[in-house]
């Protein structure tokens, strides 16, 4: 029999979901692998294996089905930030420092303090957020962790880890290039090099970003020897989770909103134009000219070590009524 089967992966916080479709789209199995992260403090963090291994348990499990041979295409998303600083070879130097962390407080303010919160948000869209964007991070390891800083030949999130492992590619796609305060967001172009320059973060560390859509590489023979899957099929280069969901939900046309429940809740508003706003996450859609605009309404908040509560109901409302009041007056401007 041919193999005409995709394998869709989810990369989240806490598991890894995987759905495998037919040709028309049909979902023929699903699986799901938990797994742990680590939170001390304001710190949280994920060690990669973990996200690897529960991968590979996935595959283990269509090739007892008898579908891994059978898939023609794999099309991954992964939650982010996740900042893992990896050697020449891919292997992970520190766990990746997740969305949730909140350790690098202090490295936020002087990156405020260094380029300002105007030139961030005409640049990257974002203000950098501890750990929600992850620019703070590379920050806290260049400055707590300098030797894992200096070994590292690459800073990239766990999309960038996983299609290491499978295509021996170094990508990052602009979903997740969004949400490192480095990445021109509002161009939706490439790195800034005056960022990174007057940040002190080489460029060569950071690695070639790729559009979602476009085809990261074939799986290797060490990876198909490894996984049980067809060397050479191809693997897209995918995006981040919340950016997938966008597109998963038809949320393409300016001022469509999405509300997101999963480890964190999000509310998400489609824009075919950049509205970078210090309040708001800003990222680009996997489709070029559009943008997402979001809010993390339950998930802790951005400039503390907060837990999620039930007060994100009454940010919720909140949050959308502002995201709603900022895009009213945007349409009216146009017209």
């Amino acid at each position: 029999m041919n193999r005409d089967y995709i394998l869709a992966v989810d990369a989240g916080t806490s598991s890894l979901k995987s759905v495998l479709f037919d040709e028309n789209f049909v979902a023929v199995t699903q699986d799901r692998v938990e797994y742990n992260y680590e939170a001390d403090g304001l710190s949280v963090q994920i060690h990669p294996d973990l996200v690897w291994q529960a991968f590979l348990k996935v595959t283990r499990n269509l090739k007892e089905k008898g579908y891994a041979r059978k898939v023609e295409l794999i099309v991954p998303c992964v939650f982010s930030p996740a900042l893992i600083a990896m050697d020449a070879e891919g292997t992970p130097l520190f766990p990746a420092i997740i969305h949730w962390d909140r350790r690098s407080i202090k490295q936020a303010r002087k990156a405020v303090r260094i380029i300002g919160k105007e030139r961030f948000l005409q640049v990257a869209g974002n203000i950098p957020y501890p750990g929600g964007i992850s620019l703070t991070s590379m920050l806290w390891l260049k400055e707590e962790r300098p030797e894992v800083f200096a070994r590292a030949a690459v800073l990239g999130h766990l999309n960038t880890f996983l299609l290491k492992k499978l295509v021996n590619r170094w990508i990052i796609d602009p979903t997740n290039a969004s949400v490192t305060g480095l990445y021109n967001t509002v161009a939706a172009s490439d790195w800034s090099k005056d960022l990174a320059r007057d940040l002190g973060i080489p460029l060569e560390k950071l690695p070639p970003v790729v559009p979602s859509f476009e085809v990261a590489g074939k799986i290797t023979k060490e990876a198909s020897r490894i996984t049980g899957l067809p060397s050479g099929i191809p693997v897209l280069v995918g995006s981040n989770d919340t950016s997938a969901a966008a597109l998963g939900a038809g949320l393409f046309e300016h001022g469509q909103v999405l509300n997101i429940s999963g480890s964190s809740e999000i509310l998400v508003i489609c824009l075919d134009h950049p509205l970078p706003d210090e309040r708001y996450y800003l990222r680009t859609h996997p489709f070029p000219g559009r943008w997402l605009m979001y809010d993390i309404v339950i998930g802790g908040l951005p400039w503390s070590g907060s837990a999620p509560s039930s007060a994100g109901s009454y940010r919720r409302i909140r949050s959308t009524m502002l995201i709603w009041q900022k895009f009213s007056k945007e349409k009216g401007r146009e017209r």
